[in-house]
């Protein structure tokens, strides 16, 4: 959550131009919150670790925290270009990449084991030193993993609603476009072995496209969805920015009459 916030409050700043350097419009503070929030109770590159942990006791355990995806079906040459927009193969896709990646894990961590003179200690510096990009790898793969179902569980939930499928609509191409962003990032894992080809990548790549066009539409909406009282909502450029600029604001100074009430009215 924090390292998505911190992307989300860095690229908005850098798309709002002069108005992102603005001490009013608050994105320096939530910058600075958002770095705390990485670091707070151990940088997150460290917690990614326990999970790792955690995911390895309970896979030689044979738990399953998620639910398992369907049995994937035989496709027909050209069949599986356009059966990644399904949402059951997107969950394959992410199950069978956060197996493998655990699987790898599992092994090298007890060759690591099997190999040591002190038990723990060698384990440990195995990890540190030798191990710890399949070991956040795998951590992050759980974690998209789950998104991924909890969007699928709030996607089914609102096809049961009284809108006729409208928001589950939305929602769908929310988790779509989420998981077309996951094998965008993790192209070459995907690749490499074996799981997609380039001409799977290039149809998920543009229809990535596509879905932010489409969602484009729907941002007041999906900003709307979060229920911020218009109280927090004290920026000028989160409000009626065009009144804001009508005057001569000193640079960083804000109008005494522009302050929450205002905007809130706004």
């Amino acid at each position: 959550v924090t390292w998505t916030a911190e992307e989300v409050v860095r690229v908005g700043r850098e798309r709002c131009g002069g108005q992102g350097y603005l001490s009013a419009n608050r994105f320096g503070s939530m910058i600075g919150f958002c770095h705390a929030g990485l670091t707070a109770e151990g940088d997150n590159a460290v917690l990614m670790q326990k999970v790792a942990k955690e995911l390895l006791v309970l896979r030689a355990s044979k738990v399953n925290l998620l639910p398992l995806p369907p049995q994937s079906q035989p496709h027909s040459p050209g069949d599986k270009t356009k059966s990644i927009k399904h949402v059951d193969e997107q969950r394959r896709l992410l199950f069978a990449r956060e197996n493998a990646l655990g699987a790898l894990l599992a092994k090298e961590t007890a060759l690591a084991s099997s190999s040591s003179s002190s038990g723990g200690d060698d384990v440990f510096e195995s990890w540190m030193m030798k191990l710890s990009d399949e070991v956040q790898l795998y951590a992050l793969a759980f974690a998209e993993r789950l998104a991924l179902e909890r969007l699928v569980e709030c996607e089914h939930a609102k096809q049961r609603a009284s809108d006729n499928g409208k928001n589950a609509r939305i929602l769908g191409l929310l988790r779509e476009l989420f998981f077309l962003d996951v094998v965008r990032r993790g192209a070459s894992w995907f690749v490499k072995n074996g799981l997609l080809n380039g001409a799977e990548l290039a149809v998920a790549d543009a229809r990535r496209g596509e879905l932010c066009d489409i969602l484009g539409l729907q941002l007041p909406h999906l900003v709307e969805a979060f229920g911020i009282p218009p109280e927090l909502v004290a920026a000028p450029i989160a409000a009626d920015w065009v009144s804001y600029n009508a005057g001569d604001n000193k640079g960083e100074h804000v109008e005494l009459s522009w302050n929450a009430a205002t905007a809130a009215r706004l």
